[in-house]
């Protein structure tokens, strides 16, 4: 975690081949879209719109 004057940066790795995306919907806080427990794959477009819809800030 890194932390700015205004902003906190935190780096998250989530090796897909190994975890699967019904369990993970099931840990407090995390948040998916309405089909994860079915899904075999994350998109990546899904993935940038739910955070942008959670007030996310996208930097490139």
């Amino acid at each position: 975690m890194e932390y700015g004057e205004t902003s906190a940066v935190e780096e998250l790795v989530i090796d897909y081949s190994v975890a699967d995306p019904s369990d993970l919907a099931e840990l407090p806080g995390y948040e998916a879209s309405d089909n994860m427990d079915v899904a075999d794959y994350v998109s990546l477009e899904e993935s940038r719109q739910l955070l942008l819809n959670s007030g996310f800030t996208e930097v490139e």
